[in-house]
């Protein structure tokens, strides 16, 4: 016999004890190892609507029904104020906001009394009144005030068991004497609905507000998350307790 035929009988022996030894292995694994590994991997299990909504029960929602002083404009690249409050604190915000409207103008539809009437399933712990801005100087203040009236006496159905905030209307500059007029009436629709009240008139300066003369910009949206921050702060609102499922 050859060397290189030796060589090759050598290299078939190895194959085969080599072959033989994997088998081995495989067939010592107990049939549940083997099943194990086999087996598909468990998919996971989607939270269910009801248990997806106890989270949501269990974080504070906030809301607020205002104009584009809330939603933004195109004098700032976001994110707004309450944005900002609502991410600094874990809060779950909602903006029912809508620009160019008010507690009147916008109607039939757009304006605060129909969205406070409208709510679309949101609940809250707390629902913030930051409008009437843009109605001013276009309706009388005592109409006004009517209608803000409405709006937050039908806070209480529309979201059961949250507080409710009224602001004054936001001021571009100077407050004029209607603005100041109708920030009074508004501190008092809210005495008399027992909601607290904080007047933001003051809380821009000129220099935060946009080339539009109107809307605030970045550095007024930061202005007014810190206003907010502390008013709320001082208010001890929200309260996550109060929370009530409609």
């Amino acid at each position: 016999m050859t060397t290189a035929t030796i060589g090759l009988v050598i290299l078939l022996v190895l194959n085969v004890l080599i072959w033989r030894k994997a088998f081995d292995s495989v067939a010592a694994d107990p049939p549940s190892l083997r099943a194990a590994a086999a087996a598909p991997p468990t998919p996971a299990i989607e939270p269910s609507a009801e248990e997806l909504q106890a989270e949501v029960d269990q974080q504070t929602v906030v809301v607020v029904i205002g104009d584009s002083f809330t939603s933004g404009s195109a004098m700032n690249s976001g994110p707004e104020w309450l944005d900002q409050i609502g991410n600094a604190n874990g809060w779950i915000t909602r903006d029912l906001s809508i620009g160019g409207t008010g507690y009147i103008l916008g109607e039939p539809n757009a304006d605060v009394v129909s969205r406070v009437a409208n709510p679309t399933g949101v609940q809250a712990d707390l629902v913030i009144f930051a409008s009437g801005y843009n109605d001013v100087g276009k309706f009388p203040n005592a109409q006004i005030e009517q209608a803000a009236r409405t709006a937050i006496e039908a806070a209480s159905a529309a979201f059961p068991g949250a507080d409710v905030l009224v602001l004054s209307p936001w001021s571009s500059g100077p407050p004029a004497d209607l603005q100041r007029d109708m920030a009074r009436r508004l501190r008092a629709v809210a005495s008399d609905a027992g909601d607290p009240y904080l007047d933001v008139l003051d809380a821009l300066t000129a220099d935060q507000i946009g080339s539009d003369g109107i809307h605030p910009t970045d550095d007024g949206h930061r202005a007014m998350t810190a206003f907010m921050q502390a008013a709320l702060d001082r208010l001890q609102l929200p309260r996550p307790d109060a929370y009530q499922l409609p």
